[in-house]
């Protein structure tokens, strides 16, 4: 082979090995978005169930007054 030969087939080396790369990198880039959107919707999920279970606290702390109060009635009648 000439030197001429030797350069062009090292460059279509050099071009294959960059392409072949380039798609890993995209493959593994795609991979990794896919991932963060699942992460996102799986912490969301999350999210959202504290942010119930809060709500739901709450609600029955403000309910528990009431209930206090009904107990005490309950314990003073002698019908508990």
């Amino acid at each position: 082979m000439t030197d001429v030969q030797w350069i062009c087939l090292t460059i279509l080396v050099a071009f294959i090995f960059a392409g072949s790369a380039w798609i890993i990198w995209a493959v593994w880039q795609a991979s990794q978005k896919k991932q963060a959107e699942a992460d996102s919707t799986d912490e969301k999920q999350k999210d959202d169930l504290v942010v119930d279970v809060t709500q739901r606290m709450a609600a029955a702390q403000a309910a528990t007054p009431a209930d206090e109060a009904a107990l005490q009635v309950r314990l003073k009648a002698g019908t508990l």
